[in-house]
């Protein structure tokens, strides 16, 4: 197993800690989804033209293209978290596989929550000018994705922190390999 699936493959158990954005009225929540929706494709855009990769829309195998997959999900998840109340375990749900992808791939939590932060531009470029409910929306918008990206620097951290010793379980399965190899081998002779 390689440290890509092992780190996909590897669940937690973590508290229930509920995170609730609170919506003043309905008009705030109408506009805080109405919002989500214009920004969605733009970031979709965005993201995948940063990762080099296709969005898997419509791929009927998601293993072609697992990276996309994985962000196709995670944006959906994201944007419905934050239309919708969430708590802190939806929030970890949504952000754990990606972010284990981020664990490998990124160079610091900054870069691993990069995604998250041009959501948080396309929503204040999305929304300039508007005034009274509007602007209630996009400090909802706003809040929720400061505790998104709490979350997924978090989880950033501690997938990071399994690295080493994924490593090190690789190197061991590795040298056992070639030891039963050299063992049928010398079997065979």
């Amino acid at each position: 197993m390689n440290t890509i699936h092992f780190l996909i493959d590897t669940g937690r158990l973590r508290p229930h800690n509920h995170t609730m954005i609170e919506r003043s009225n309905n008009d705030t929540a109408a506009l805080v989804a109405e919002i989500c929706e214009a920004v969605a494709v733009p970031w979709s855009e965005r993201i995948h033209n940063a990762a080099g990769c296709s969005p898997a829309r419509g791929e009927a195998d998601r293993f072609r293209n697992i990276r996309g997959f994985i962000l196709h999900d995670t944006i959906h998840k994201i944007l419905a978290g934050i239309a919708g109340e969430c708590g802190r375990d939806f929030m970890i749900g949504s952000l754990d596989t990606f972010m284990k992808l981020q664990s490998l791939e990124a160079t610091g939590p900054e870069d691993a929550v990069d995604f998250l932060l041009m959501l948080k531009t396309l929503v204040e470029e999305h929304a300039a000018g508007r005034d009274g409910a509007g602007k209630e929306a996009v400090r909802v918008i706003d809040a929720a994705l400061d505790e998104w990206i709490s979350v997924a620097k978090e989880l950033y951290h501690e997938y990071r922190a399994l690295i080493p010793r994924l490593k090190s379980r690789e190197r061991r399965r590795t040298e056992i390999r070639v030891l039963n190899e050299n063992k049928s081998v010398e079997a065979g002779q």
